[in-house]
């Protein structure tokens, strides 16, 4: 028994082969997610009592955490100067309640499973309707459960894999979906047979045909743009006895490009200093740039009401004749405020970074306009969350995301990062600016391809153009719809079957 507890943690360590930046190699590891999940579903079908299954299931999150986002040790330890066994402990006790999420979807299933499809012949009802809608259920509470989560959706992983095609159809959450029910049925290849094969060359060369459609057309002329990518040390940023360098460095490495560019980006928090402190000197002195060249410049930058105290982390566009803000809408817990505060502060250095305690706006915010083009803007880890990501569409014309990764140093999260933005790209059927303060920065097509990126821990200029493109994907449209119905016809279908079971065992057990 205890061989298959650990074949559960092996085999939820190995699911993050599946995503970036193991992706390169997806003819290998691409498909690895299909055994994986099956393994999952396998061991919670066989499982004896609901601990057992609750187990099972703990075990390959666990596993799967552990490794996917070990980056949180990098965090709290390299940049938080937490002692090494603290900040190891801190990342044991996080990984172990996002298991959590793996080990109720088990014992809940375990439980559905004895209650309504004990029976042998609903095996395959199980497995194929059911396991597949649970799995899909779980992630989507990670989207909002403690502020949410939904790092690492299994969908992610079939980015640049034929079946990549189903993503502006059905988004993120029906790929998952799609994943879910493929796995499930290698559970049930004896009984499938020669069905089995046939199931996953359908899904595939649907998938191949759907990416061949073109959802959204180009309009207009497309835009240059230069990003600046600063390398600003991350344990210094906030130093104001760094400050004159980081401004000198962002003001010399541009200085070349704004007669070049119709658009001149830096990253979140480029200059780490409340706006109103230096609107009349620095920013005054950028704005005469903006106008002799007649650049569009964006920045992400702390905004203070001077009123209230509070303070925003925002984006700044400003152009020869307007100024805009955006300010971010979904914070960072622990990074950009402190949940229980009273009790936290001060406990470790971790807690006390400068900088967490950003508010939240109270209004609703206008769309960002580029040369007058409606653009969709996210920061930092905004766009992992789908619905703030499509908010602004099919307006928006393109999507710009302001990142600093820099917390996490040479880990996985800055390639897992990069490769949740570009899902963003191919679901909506738009171009993807991507600025960052230490890598990746990145240019992404419509199809969630990158046109250029720049490598990690350099200073980089990353030139290149973004196309506005304009129409609707069907997910942009009908948003999660199919995989609402589905789940509807599924689950009405479920309660039939399981009715007529009871039916029968209760006519059964009169006689």
């Amino acid at each position: 028994m205890k061989k298959k507890y650990l074949l559960s943690l092996i085999c939820g360590s190995l699911l993050p082969l599946c995503f970036a930046p193991f992706d390169t190699y997806s003819f290998l590891f691409g498909w690895l997610i299909f055994p994986l999940v099956a393994s999952f579903f396998y061991q919670i079908i066989n499982s004896e009592n609901i601990r057992q299954a609750f187990l099972h299931s703990w075990l390959f999150g666990l596993g799967f955490f552990l490794i996917g986002v070990s980056w949180v040790y990098v965090a709290i330890h390299v940049f938080g100067s937490t002692p090494w066994w603290l900040a190891a402990f801190f990342t044991l006790l996080f990984v172990s309640a996002l298991a959590l999420f793996y080990g109720l979807q088990g014992a809940f299933a375990f439980f559905v499973k004895q209650r309504w499809f004990s029976h042998p012949d609903q095996l395959w009802q199980l497995s194929i309707l059911f396991l597949p809608l649970n799995w899909l259920f779980f992630e989507w509470l990670r989207t909002w459960v403690f502020s949410g989560l939904p790092w690492l959706l299994s969908g992610y992983s079939q980015l640049d894999s034929p079946l990549q095609g189903f993503a502006p159809v059905i988004g993120i959450y029906g790929l998952s979906l799609i994943i879910a029910i493929l796995a499930a049925a290698l559970i049930l290849a004896k009984q499938l047979k020669i069905l089995l094969p046939i199931l996953y060359a359908g899904v595939i060369a649907t998938g191949l045909y759907l990416d061949n459609i073109e959802w959204t057309k180009a309009q207009g002329n497309p835009l240059q743009v230069t990003i600046v990518q600063g390398n600003s040390p991350q344990q210094t940023r906030w130093d104001e006895a760094y400050l004159a360098g980081i401004m000198r460095r962002y003001e010399s490495l541009s200085i070349q490009w704004w007669d070049k560019s119709d658009l001149l980006i830096w990253p979140e928090n480029a200059i780490p200093i409340f706006y109103h402190r230096i609107k009349d000197s620095f920013y005054q002195r950028l704005q005469k740039k903006i106008e002799k060249y007649d650049t569009t410049f964006i920045t992400g930058l702390p905004v203070q009401d001077q009123t209230t105290g509070q303070y925003y982390n925002s984006l700044l566009k400003q152009e020869k004749d307007s100024q805009q803000f955006y300010y971010k809408q979904h914070l960072v817990p622990f990074g950009e405020y402190l949940p229980l505060e009273s009790y936290l502060r001060g406990l470790i250095r971790f807690f006390n970074i400068p900088m967490s305690g950003f508010s939240l706006p109270e209004q609703q915010q206008e769309i960002i306009r580029i040369k007058g083009l409606p653009v969709a803007t996210t920061i930092c880890y905004e766009d992992i969350f789908p619905v703030l990501a499509r908010q602004n569409l099919p307006n928006a014309r393109f999507l710009l995301n302001l990142s600093n990764n820099g917390w996490y140093g040479d880990s996985l999260a800055p390639h897992q990062h990069l490769q949740i933005a570009q899902m963003r790209a191919l679901e909506s059927g738009r171009e993807l600016i991507r600025s960052t303060t230490s890598g990746i920065s990145a240019i992404v097509d419509h199809k969630g391809r990158i046109k250029t990126q720049t490598p990690q821990f350099k200073k980089a200029i990353l030139t290149g153009q973004v196309q506005p493109r304009i129409g609707y994907t069907p997910y942009i449209r009908y948003n999660n719809l199919a995989v609402i119905l589905y789940t509807i016809f599924a689950l009405l279908y479920l309660y039939v079957v399981a009715s007529k079971r009871s039916i029968i065992q209760a006519k059964r057990s009169k006689r």
